[in-house]
């Protein structure tokens, strides 16, 4: 359970820097450079709850227009 919790809370850990770099893009500045440039400029990558497997995170991705 403790393993279990500590992936999920490195998992959060990411989406939260995503999300970060996700709003600092959007606001014009400049990401930090640990993000995965790569990705963010193909796909936005969005993990959501999935109900049936508790803490289990589902990664979703949804493809985004060019800048």
């Amino acid at each position: 359970i403790i393993e279990q919790q500590s992936v999920s809370i490195k998992l959060l850990e990411e989406e939260i820097q995503q999300l970060k770099d996700e709003i600092a893009r959007l606001k014009g500045q400049k990401p930090k450079p640990k993000s995965c440039q790569a990705n963010w400029k193909r796909t936005l990558i969005i993990r959501k709850r999935n109900a049936s497997q508790g803490n289990a995170l589902v990664l979703v991705k949804e493809a985004r227009q060019p800048p």
